[in-house]
Formats: C-alpha cells, structure tokens, sequence
C-alpha cells in the first residue's frame, strides 16, 4: 500500500487526510462535534472502494501535562 486516505464529515462538513502509513492525520475537526469516517488505500492495483463508516467519532482536547492522580501521589 502506497497511500492511506481518510474522509470524516460532520454531517455538514467534510474533512480529509493521507498518510504513507496507516495513521492518518485529519485536520480541521472541532473538539465536541461528532464525526462519521471511512478510509480508501491505494496501491499500484488502483484505489480500494471506501471502507464501511465509523460510528460516530467525538474528538476531545488533548490537555499536555501529567494526570491529576499522578501528581497527588508524587505530593504524599
């Protein structure tokens, strides 16, 4: 497999990514709003039909930093 492409829509938007390997990358998703995605691989046969959609998919913000639970313990 050449190409990974992913294709994520809200119902109203529609959000795409491509990747060499099977993690992709989509852009442009807001944290909260539920998402449906499907995924296509290229190799040198040609495109594969898209796969069977995600169920919903809700994106949450990802907060850097050590768990609060891990930062009481290393208090006590």
């Amino acid at each position: 497999i050449t190409r990974y492409d992913a294709t994520c829509t809200n119902g109203t938007n529609t959000f795409s990514g491509s990747s060499t390997s099977p993690r992709i990358v989509v852009t442009g998703l807001t944290n909260g709003d539920s998402y449906t995605c499907s995924v296509t691989a290229t190799n040198s046969f040609g495109t594969s039909s898209a796969s069977a959609v995600t169920e919903s998919i809700t994106p949450e913000a990802y907060i850097p930093g050590l768990p609060i639970w891990l930062l009481y313990q290393a208090t006590q």
